[in-house]
């Protein structure tokens, strides 16, 4: 899930050197701050737990864009990003018997669904 959550730092980037969409700006902005705090609190567990901190893995960026609009671009990347980050919290949920872990997971959980839900609503406003 780190490396899954780092790739977002370099969709971020592209987004905020092309957009001039305001509120994409403030999502790009917003992504990476909660995505820091939710990679610190999981290099947490894993040290606690006696795990390794793994590092960035180059190979968790999407396959590719389908819009020439960078925005649109941005939105087509994210959605499944996070689709992704609440399957892989759901199946935490299923494995975990640890309070700390059950609440990340269900903290990931409800605000990627809620993100996704806006994602999308802007996504219809642009097609």
């Amino acid at each position: 899930m780190i490396p899954h959550q780092q790739s977002v730092m370099q969709m971020r980037q592209a987004v905020l050197k092309s957009t001039r969409d305001l509120q994409i700006g403030a999502w790009a902005t917003q992504i990476v701050a909660d995505q820091q705090r939710e990679i610190m609190q999981m290099q947490g567990l894993l040290r606690e737990l006696g795990g390794p901190v793994p590092g960035m893995n180059a190979g968790m960026m999407p396959a590719g864009s389908r819009s020439a609009n960078p925005d649109v671009a941005f939105m087509q990347d994210i959605i499944p990003h996070y689709g992704m980050a609440v399957m892989m919290a759901t199946h935490l949920l299923m494995q975990s018997t640890r309070p700390v872990t059950q609440n990340l997971g269900r903290g990931i959980i409800t605000a990627q669904t809620n993100e996704i839900h806006a994602f999308q609503k802007y996504m219809n406003k642009v097609r």
